[in-house]
């Protein structure tokens, strides 16, 4: 077990290992894989799909409201529903979850009576009998569920629980949290793993339909202890399972140790591999009630996923619905137009506020393409990763929109060319470019009239030197920062530097200060487009001051210049691996705070 509260719950292993296996370890992962959605199940049972009407009876928790007293990882709301309101009679609360569905899934859809706040059984059966036969008079439901805690299920609980599932579709979902007792310490649980385990068990032996909630991320947890978890979960008997990444919310004393570094979570693509993992441990009947947590926006300190919570379950879907052998899932962003997710770099090629938006407002528009055209004899554009081929394809319409004799030069470096191969072979790929991309794929090169394609392959630092003459435009589009640091060190941006004509504009998504700050090495004049998703825009750069229409603020050029934020990656050789680029960064950065370099602007 690891030290608590210091080590975050990420894979310890690649993220492409999970989808690399022996053709025996692929026929158990299909197997393990062939799961079904609570909804799909419901949805089979009653005809039609049934939607949660979230409640909250105010029966509260029985470790009690105060900060240090709960679990640390929840607020005092205890996951009450957004809409409801501390008092909020019962009725009004059904009233208003039964119009809200009915408006936006119309009258034949199904009700699920959903007691989610707190604890579902804090109260003597009587009451409990009381509060429940009310609830469901109130309504048709077609099912019950109560969520609830394994220490507040006495005996007399457990048998009111008993006779309501002869009456109805009942669910009970129980606080598993983790399986690992020094875990279920650290976070002040209150129970141990036992309590489950006997909770669990008496439960089903009255014939109540079991869901384990589980919380994948806590502090001192990793994929050890998340095996150990699936495999004890899988020796009971639930029927579903309950889960969710680590949220940090305010107003809890998990928001102290975030703000500590104390502990760590998890962005979409590290939580998608572990959670994949998990998946596989369980036995292939259970059933998915829910796969990641949400909660108000306002209330979320981390993460802050760059996906909204169906965007994520698509991608999730994609990667159970595979045969364990793909390395990519096609994601629809918020214009409609899709991009891939990458395992390796746990990144997607493209944002998921809108691909082809990202692409034409911030590469295509920003560098100004049209009116290169337009006035240029011919157009040069070097492209420092070609994705899925988004880029160029946006390109590609501005020009078929200018005039017949208009010439274009597109050069593209990419590393990794699966990128343009999956997104031909999951049918991403605009009718009007799906020539030229075969074409591509089997030659590296296109030609026809004025325009002229070519792909180099290989890593960026190693072909760069292979490349000769001008370049007009340059979209710098590798991944980010943080997984591919060598694509954007000062070193290698001086380097593309030299290879742009003196009024040339490079653009990209980023507006890393790390990114900036090697720009400003290199002498750009530096400018931002509009956001796109994200409170920040992407970058601009030209030796022209002319062809930065939106320059930067002084404040941000104050943390460029005078702070270690601003502070550039650094491979002078062209040729450091990438925790030598970060370790170089992080020792210089030290260096300067010890002589007055502040680490952030003041003020």
């Amino acid at each position: 077990m690891r030290q608590a509260g210091y080590l975050p719950a990420i894979p310890e292993e690649p993220a492409g290992k999970i989808f690399t296996r022996s053709p025996l370890e692929k026929e158990k992962a299909v197997e393990k894989l062939d799961m079904r959605f609570f909804h799909e199940y419901l949805e089979d049972k009653f005809g039609r799909r049934v939607y949660r009407v979230t409640i909250d009876p105010g029966l509260g928790c029985p470790r009690g409201s105060a900060l240090e007293s709960r679990c640390f990882f929840c607020d005092e709301n205890g996951a009450r529903a957004a809409h409801i309101h501390p008092g909020m009679p019962l009725q009004e609360q059904i009233s208003a979850g039964i119009g809200f569905i009915r408006r936006n899934h119309g009258e034949a859809c199904g009700l699920a009576a959903y007691v989610q706040a707190h604890t579902g059984t804090n109260s003597s059966p009587e009451k409990l009998e009381e509060l429940y036969g009310s609830i469901l008079a109130s309504a048709g439901f077609d099912c019950l569920i109560i969520a609830t805690r394994p220490d507040a299920l006495p005996d007399g609980t457990v048998s009111l629980l008993g006779r309501l599932s002869r009456e109805i579709e009942l669910w009970v979902e129980l606080g598993v949290q983790s399986a690992n007792d020094e875990t279920l310490r650290l976070i002040n649980r209150g129970h141990d793993f036992r309590c489950v385990q006997e909770a669990a068990r008496h439960l089903d032996a009255v014939g109540v339909n079991l869901a384990a909630h589980v919380i994948l991320g806590l502090p001192g947890e990793g994929r050890r202890e998340f095996h150990r978890t699936a495999a004890r979960i899988s020796a009971l008997p639930f029927k579903a399972v309950k889960i969710h990444n680590l949220l940090i919310l305010r107003d809890t004393v998990f928001e102290g140790w975030h703000r500590d570094g104390r502990i760590r979570t998890m962005n979409e693509h590290q939580y998608a591999a572990v959670l994949l993992d998990f998946v596989r441990r369980l036995p292939p009947e259970i059933l998915l009630m829910r796969v990641c947590a949400d909660a108000d926006e306002d209330k979320v300190l981390a993460p802050k996923w760059g996906m909204d919570k169906a965007q994520f379950i698509e991608m999730f879907r994609a990667m159970i619905s595979e045969d364990g052998t793909s390395r990519f899932s096609v994601v629809k962003t918020a214009d409609a137009s899709p991009t891939l997710w990458h395992p390796r770099y746990r990144e997607h090629y493209r944002s998921i506020a809108g691909a082809r938006s990202e692409s034409r407002t911030k590469f295509v528009e920003g560098c100004e393409i049209r009116r290169l055209l337009a006035e240029k004899d011919k157009a040069r554009i070097l492209e420092i990763g070609l994705g899925h081929g988004c880029n160029l394809s946006e390109t590609l319409k501005v020009f078929r929109s200018m005039d017949a004799g208009c010439r274009l030069d597109y050069l593209s470096v990419e590393n990794d060319i699966s990128g343009l191969d999956n997104a031909v072979a999951l049918g991403m790929v605009d009718e009007a470019d799906i020539g030229i991309f075969k074409e591509l794929l089997d030659r590296r090169s296109y030609s026809e009239g004025g325009l002229s394609i070519n792909i180099l392959e290989g890593e960026g630092r190693e072909v760069l030197p292979e490349i000769a003459g001008k370049f007009d435009a340059v979209y710098l589009d590798p991944f980010s920062t943080e997984s591919n640091v060598e694509m954007w060190t000062y070193d290698f941006i001086a380097k593309i530097a030299s290879l742009m004509e003196e009024d040339a504009i490079l653009a990209t998504y980023s507006s890393a200060y790390t990114a900036r700050g090697a720009l400003a090495r290199c002498g750009f004049h530096i400018g931002e487009t509009s956001p796109l998703g994200r409170r920040r825009g992407g970058t601009l750069a030209s030796f022209s001051k002319d062809h930065v229409p939106n320059p930067i603020s002084a404040k941000e050029w104050g943390i460029i210049r005078g702070t270690t934020a601003g502070l550039a990656y650094r491979d002078p050789g062209l040729s450091s691996s990438r925790p030598e680029i970060k370790s170089r960064r992080t020792r210089l950065a030290a260096r300067l705070r010890r002589r007055g370099i502040p680490k952030w602007l003041k003020g």
